[in-house]
């Protein structure tokens, strides 16, 4: 099975296809990917989703397994065995140095997004999923079981409100700890770069806790140097695949020591360069033109073999959420700097404290109780 991808003419868009081995689309799988493209969703979920249901059909098809099975009795028996073939050491390359089984939290994604394709066929095409159960058992007194009775009772054909199977964590891979760089750590990247574009970029993500997206898809009529602000735009046509990852446009403060690096960016990299875009490449045959995700992660394995810190563009988000609260700023302020509708997704994604700080709560929790 191969994943290709394809540009929609008529809009620029990127789509994905799962082929089989016939080089044909696996229809189900298409229409679930067009139908999460057009929603709209990043197309880097929707790539995501791609490589996973092509995992999934490879995994039924080693299993002599109908995708339909899943609409049947032992659907979380089908999920639980796809989810142990995902972590089991995988073949190909050199048998002497076999690659390493997935991470839990790749076996997670693998596992929500085909929990999420069978949940668009369960709501958006019941007829399918009644067909294929009807052979569903009947109960001994001879009265029929609803078909859907096992998986999805939330359905008004099916009776009262239970928790889907599709809709289940499925594997406990937890939240751990997210790694976050110490002031130190930032440091030495930022004298790592080779380049006023490069430390611009890393100094942004750490100073403003922009998504990699975000930085990718600015332009220059975003910054407003005068006023120290940058605007977050939502744009669908990013040549360059960027996404803000935000319905609205927000606003976001900067120091001006990380404009002043802006301003010799353009002065000493970008005199004849002509771009809306902030961020570009600065040679080659696509020298001028806005710079794409694959960019910035050889960037960043170049910086992580220099210096020896394990990073990711990622990783400067979680940094400056976690000091921007420990600086005195609200669950609320964080929620507003990072732009999240929800202050539920601050607080358990992007806060983090150390086994020190945990220790010294406690400390004070102990020193109140033994006091009162």
């Amino acid at each position: 099975m191969e994943i290709l991808r394809i540009k929609i003419p008529e809009t620029g868009q990127t789509a994905w296809l799962v082929l089989d081995e016939q080089y044909t689309p696996i229809l189900p799988i298409v229409e679930f990917l067009d139908y999460k493209r057009i929603r709209p969703e990043s197309p880097n979920t929707v790539r995501a989703y791609a490589f996973a249901l092509k995992l999934f059909w490879e995994f039924l098809q080693e299993h002599d397994l109908e995708w339909t099975v899943m609409f049947k009795r032992r659907a979380r028996l089908h999920l639980a065995r796809f989810r142990e073939w995902l972590v089991k050491p995988r073949a190909g390359g050199d048998p002497r140095h076999p690659r390493p089984a997935r991470k839990p939290s790749t076996v997670k994604l693998y596992n929500t997004a085909v929990r999420l394709f069978y949940k668009y066929y369960l709501e958006n095409e019941p007829d399918l999923a009644y067909s294929e159960l009807r052979r569903v058992s009947r109960k001994r007194s001879g009265q029929y079981r609803p078909m859907l009775a096992h998986i999805q009772r939330g359905h008004s054909r099916y009776g009262e409100n239970n928790r889907k199977w599709y809709a289940e964590d499925g594997v406990s891979v937890g939240q751990g700890r997210r790694k976050t760089l110490t002031p130190e750590q930032v440091e030495v990247l930022l004298k790592a770069c080779n380049s006023k574009r490069d430390k611009f970029l890393v100094a942004l993500l750490y100073r403003s806790g922009f998504r990699i997206g975000q930085a990718l898809g600015l332009r220059h009529e975003d910054i407003v140097s005068w006023d120290n602000v940058l605007h977050v735009v939502p744009r669908n046509d990013n040549v360059n695949g960027a996404r803000a990852k935000v319905r609205q446009e927000g606003t976001v403060h900067i120091e001006p020591e990380v404009l002043a690096l802006y301003t010799d960016y353009i002065l000493e990299e970008l005199e004849n360069i002509e771009s809306d875009y902030v961020f570009v490449n600065l040679s080659g045959e696509n020298i001028g033109k806005p710079l794409e995700y694959p960019s910035v992660y050889d960037l960043f394995r170049r910086l992580q073999k220099k210096t020896g810190i394990f990073v990711t563009p990622h990783m400067f988000r979680h940094t400056h959420s976690t000091e921007y609260l420990k600086s005195g700023n609200t669950i609320r302020d964080v929620q507003e700097r990072l732009l999240h509708t929800s202050p539920e997704t601050t607080q358990k994604i992007y806060i983090h404290t150390t086994p020190e700080e945990t220790r010294e709560a406690h400390r004070r929790w102990v020193e109140w109780r033994t006091k009162s």
